[in-house]
């Protein structure tokens, strides 16, 4: 493994630590009433192969896909983040499902929108979130972070 794949491991990890201890701290300030964070992932498909991420964090395999920001909406929110992290342009075709509850092993609750999207140009690259790699779900069924192997 590379010292920056090190790194951004542990920065990551790092991150989703403070991000879940914040969480929670505001959700006693709010007397429990802070809401989850929300996210999406998307499902890219090739036959019988998915686009996976494999985590610089060392957290497995991910699907493309990230936190919504204040801003935007969860569907462009999940273009932007399969553009920033596969350098892939898509187009959503519609909600796999819905994943709620804290995310496998973070302390931070999310509510996920998974969306199913079709490629509508640009190459896979590498991102700072880890390699692009199409794979047979169940190959690595036991690796597949965050809960979203019951959704493929």
């Amino acid at each position: 493994m590379h010292l920056r794949q090190v790194l951004m491991g542990i920065i990551f990890r790092g991150m989703r630590v403070l991000l879940g201890l914040m969480q929670r701290i505001f959700n006693l300030l709010a007397l429990g009433e802070w809401p989850p964070f929300a996210g999406v992932a998307v499902i890219l498909r090739d036959g019988d192969r998915v686009l996976f991420i494999e985590r610089s964090d060392g957290n497995g395999y991910g699907l493309p896909g990230g936190f919504v920001r204040l801003d935007e909406t969860a569907e462009a929110a999940a273009i932007r983040e399969t553009l920033e992290e596969t350098g892939l342009h898509v187009e959503l075709e519609g909600i796999v499902g819905i994943l709620s509850g804290e995310r496998a092993d973070t302390l931070v609750r999310t509510v996920d929108v998974v969306y199913r999207a079709r490629i509508i140009a640009g190459d896979v690259r590498p991102s700072g979130e880890g390699t692009c790699l199409w794979l047979e779900p169940d190959t690595i069924r036991d690796e597949i972070a965050f809960g979203y192997g019951r959704l493929l």
